[in-house]
């Protein structure tokens, strides 16, 4: 018996991080395979690894921290003058909690920190504070530009669309749909073509593309506005076209055929078929 065994028995782990699980059960799964010496030990420093990962798991701490800045931006709209401030902070931890509710319901073993998307790509935390950044100076310099009600109503009703479209996709398309492009089809992987889906392939794309824009518009960031779309363009236009490449391969002529009826995501600039 191996000492990942032996300390398995003397002391459960209760897994708080699903990724953590998944990586210790698939390396636990290899050690018990005919292995050399050599290997055996790269893998128990691996279980050692996902057992320290599932331990200091920052979940709880980024839930809490979620927490506090939805009720900071709740308390900013109903008891402040910085109105369009606060329904970005709330609009954000919607999202990101939204984000992780979606991979505990339909991927329970790949839950953990990263299911928030905090990073979704190399960009995204910078254009947070780039955000933050645009707001910050115009308000101190000009506060009468950040104080009007037609784009902070046109916004939060761009942001209730977008998430529901983004949120709406995923929850319909269930397992099938991941955070990351599967690059092989997994066994349980269908094609979805109804609901949500028969409207346009990537409603998820469309939702956050639009829900992205509506928050620079809530905040009244004219630079963010003209920037974000273009950023926003360049990593759909390559995602879209590496994703539906697989698609193809995945399921045929099915998606072909799919493709030539129904549109992209109605994102400027991207085919739509």
């Amino acid at each position: 018996v191996n000492m990942a065994s032996r300390n398995t028995q003397e002391a459960p782990i209760i897994w708080k991080s699903g990724e953590a699980q998944r990586e210790y059960e698939y390396t636990q799964k290899l050690l018990r395979s005919d292995v050399s010496p050599q290997l055996a030990s790269i893998l128990q420093r691996k279980l050692r690894g996902a057992i320290e990962d599932n331990e200091y798991d920052y979940t709880v701490f980024a839930a809490a921290g979620l927490g506090a800045v939805f009720m900071f931006g709740l308390s900013l709209v109903f008891w402040t003058n910085w109105t369009a401030m606060g329904i970005y902070l709330s609009a954000l931890v919607l999202y990101h909690f939204m984000e992780y509710l979606y991979v505990w319901r339909f991927h329970p073993k790949d839950l953990s920190f990263n299911s928030f998307l905090f990073r979704p790509n190399e960009h995204y935390q910078l254009a947070m504070v780039v955000s933050f950044t645009e707001y910050l100076v115009e308000a101190y310099f000009f506060p009468s530009l950040k104080d009007n009600t037609f784009f902070i109503v046109i916004g939060t009703i761009g942001i209730i669309i977008g998430q529901i479209f983004r949120s709406g996709a995923m929850w319909t398309a269930g397992s099938n749909f991941h955070h990351l492009v599967r690059e092989r089809r997994e066994e349980q992987h269908v094609f979805v073509n109804s609901g949500i889906y028969s409207i346009m392939r990537h409603p998820s794309y469309f939702g956050w593309f639009y829900w992205a824009l509506a928050n620079q518009v809530v905040l009244m960031n004219p630079l963010c506005m003209i920037a974000f779309p273009y950023a926003l363009w360049m990593f759909f236009s390559d995602r879209i076209e590496a994703e539906e490449a697989y698609l193809i391969s995945f399921f045929g002529q099915a998606y072909r055929d799919y493709k030539k009826k129904v549109p992209s995501c109605y994102i400027p600039f991207i085919p739509q078929h």
